[in-house]
């Protein structure tokens, strides 16, 4: 017989992202691709550049925000800068959202479930 390898036991919950001052909530799928986390990563690293001003840095914190929404794909069409600065237009509110993300992206990676998908099939 053949050694089976069930991934469905791998589906991870997802995360909700709600607005503050609208009804909208974002919901994070339980499984992101290594593409979008090589990009997360690489964005949080231009962001902690000590070369760049604080503007700059204030542009990518809201570009990161921009692509974990974008990741919500019924609703990813209306985020963009005018949607952050109209109902994400506090510092406070994109830093939590990037925390929430990068945490969600750890408990993936530690998910105990990784290490045993197996069948003795």
């Amino acid at each position: 017989m053949a050694k089976i390898v069930d991934l469905s036991v791998l589906a991870q919950e997802p995360l909700q992202i709600k607005m503050p001052h609208c009804d909208d909530v974002f919901t994070i799928p339980g499984e992101v691709s290594t593409n979008f986390v090589f990009n997360l990563y690489k964005m949080y690293e231009d962001m902690n550049n000590k070369d760049i001003d604080e503007i700059e840095k204030i542009k990518i914190v809201k570009k990161i925000v921009i692509e974990i929404l974008k990741l919500d794909k019924e609703n990813a069409k209306k985020v963009n800068m005018k949607y952050i600065d109209d109902n994400l237009d506090s510092i406070t509110y994109l830093n939590t959202i990037i925390q929430a993300m990068m945490e969600h992206i750890t408990k993936i990676q530690e998910d105990e479930n990784l290490n045993s998908p197996k069948s003795d099939k």
